[in-house]
């Protein structure tokens, strides 16, 4: 009798991404549901929106056009929704959309650099010039 072993690389896998701690392509067989597919991804991110986790998935008897399952994180873990917790199916995408803060924390944190080195050298301008009528540049 000769075991061969699953190689992970052709095995049935899931996708995961978005606000969560480790984006990833995981084995189906370690992430057979939702819950189990957080587990794998290190749970998700303070800015997540876990009201409103999607799910996309191919259908091959539609012709390919994917259908989009919609499941609430909180649900499961506040109330015990087990009917949330969706089980996952070779190729499904697993998606944790962000908070609208998570998109303005990003462009104050993208803008800022840029607000100092202009404000910054602003001030370094005025104290190398000597104004003596105090005008206001």
């Amino acid at each position: 009798m000769v075991t061969v072993p699953e190689l992970p690389f052709y095995g049935e896998r899931i996708y995961v991404f978005g606000e969560v701690n480790r984006q990833g392509i995981y084995r189906l067989k370690d992430a057979p549901d939702l819950l189990a597919a957080m587990a794998q991804a290190g749970s998700y991110t303070l800015i997540a929106v876990r009201s409103d986790v999607k799910i996309i998935r191919e259908y091959k008897e539609r012709g390919g056009k994917p259908v989009i399952l919609s499941a609430n994180l909180d649900q499961i873990l506040k109330q015990g929704d087990l009917a949330q917790n969706i089980k996952l199916k070779d190729g499904d995408l697993v998606y944790v959309p962000r908070r609208t803060i998570g998109d303005i924390n990003e462009f104050l944190a993208n803008t800022t650099p840029l607000l100092q080195y202009i404000y910054g050298a602003g001030q370094a301008r005025d104290s190398l010039f000597v104004n003596p009528y105090n005008f206001r540049f």
